[in-house]
């Protein structure tokens, strides 16, 4: 498991982990071969992939959104800024 410390100080998010959307995700990072909408803020997300980041980049995160029945909503790259980890309770 791929482990990214965040340097704001929040706890470092994981593959694996459950993400919150904060901001917006620019077009050239959502993949639209994939899933039936674009990504809103607020949308809840699975970290599928951690990218290993240069020293001087922010952390990148391949995160998917899926429904109800497991259907991929949205499939998208999103650097650290743009997610807020949500515990697990």
């Amino acid at each position: 498991m791929t482990r990214i410390d965040r340097r704001d100080g929040a706890a470092p998010i994981r593959e694996f982990d459950t993400v919150r959307l904060i901001a917006p995700i620019p077009p050239a990072r959502i993949d639209r071969s994939v899933g039936l909408r674009a990504p809103r803020i607020g949308d809840l997300g699975a970290v599928v992939h951690a990218y290993a980041a240069a020293p001087s980049h922010e952390p990148l995160f391949a995160v998917e959104c899926v429904d109800a029945q497991g259907r991929t909503l949205w499939l998208a790259d999103a650097l650290a800024c743009e997610l807020a980890r949500i515990d697990p309770a």
